[in-house]
């Protein structure tokens, strides 16, 4: 490819998997560009996105090697790879808008970056020396929460020009509303067990939610802000996909049998929830997403193979959930 495809931006309008076979080399050539410069460049360079309604949800997959980011419709019909190169990309999450995604890339250490995903072009929000993952956005856009390598949630803003430490505790997960970020926390720096908890994004007191036999992790808020789904343990120390009333703490149980199901991300519409679902048997072990009805019903793979396909993101401009 020419130096000139390289730099080649992508419009949404032309999004098909011939183009980002271009965005994908263009956008390896722009981390390497920017892993060399002594202050990571600001997403706010690129105001040019646009959402890309056609595509349902995004993940991360290793089905081509190192872990890179896809987008994909519930039916199968599209898929294109996002990125590709050595380095590893995953944890994507879309912004409220549905222009931006922001993910972790793994190298000597792993960031906090965003992509323009029309434009085919990203940036590094964070280049501290620790670790940083598991990130989420405010519901203005404006900030990102994200998990330290020390198990810290620290906040920035986008353009990189604040950035504080919020707790202890990781999976951070922000409010539609913009006032609350759940996560997860140990119980006790004696167990390893975990509990859901809440607090003010401006800081101040924590408040736990889930008290349940085993560990629950990975909170996601439905898109009314009344619900919180999340993994959990059921009696036989299986992860299960489990929804909770904020409001009056009642907790009922979405997935049932004996495989792992992890990271759960509710549909726009909040009628349906994407996760991960682990399989494992005596000559495979992978990971597949599946998606569920809010009420427990009508389970459905929607990305499967000799792969482990993991962090599901739903489109917040998706078309099917308008």
């Amino acid at each position: 490819m020419s130096s000139e495809e390289s730099g080649t931006k992508i419009r949404a309008v032309v999004l098909t998997a011939a183009v980002f076979a271009v965005s994908g080399v263009a956008t390896y050539a722009l981390f390497q560009a920017f892993r060399e410069a002594n202050e990571a460049p600001r997403i706010s360079r690129v105001p040019e996105a646009l959402p890309v309604p056609e595509y349902d949800f995004a993940y991360a997959s290793d089905k081509d090697g190192d872990f890179d980011l896809y987008l994909a419709t519930l039916d199968g019909s599209l898929e294109v790879r996002l990125t590709e190169g050595e380095l590893a990309e995953n944890g994507p999450r879309w912004s409220p808008d549905g222009k931006l995604i922001l993910y972790s890339l793994t190298d000597f250490q792993t960031d906090i970056w965003v992509m323009a995903v029309s434009e085919g072009t990203a940036q590094a929000v964070t280049s501290d020396e620790a670790d940083e993952v598991a990130g989420t956005w405010s519901s203005d856009g404006a900030m990102l929460a994200y998990t330290t390598g020390d198990s810290t949630i620290e906040i920035i803003s986008l353009d990189g020009s604040s950035q504080r430490r919020l707790t202890d505790g990781f999976h951070p997960a922000w409010s539609p509303d913009g006032a609350t970020i759940a996560f997860a926390r140990a119980v006790s720096d004696e167990t390893d067990q975990t509990d859901i908890w809440v607090m003010k994004a401006s800081g101040g007191t924590k408040e736990a939610l889930t008290d349940l036999p085993g560990s629950e992790q990975f909170p996601a808020w439905s898109p009314d802000g009344q619900s919180l789904a999340f993994t959990g343990s059921d009696e036989a120390g299986v992860g299960q996909i489990y929804v909770l009333n904020v409001e009056d703490r009642s907790v009922r149980r979405l997935t049932r049998g004996p495989m792992h199901k992890s990271e759960p991300a509710w549909s726009p519409d909040g009628l349906r929830i994407i996760y991960e679902v682990s399989t494992e048997n005596s000559t495979d072990s992978n990971t597949d997403l599946y998606v569920i009805k809010v009420d427990g019903t009508n389970p459905q793979a929607v990305v499967s193979g000799p792969a482990d396909d993991v962090s599901p993101a739903w489109n917040p401009a998706a078309a099917s959930s308008k």
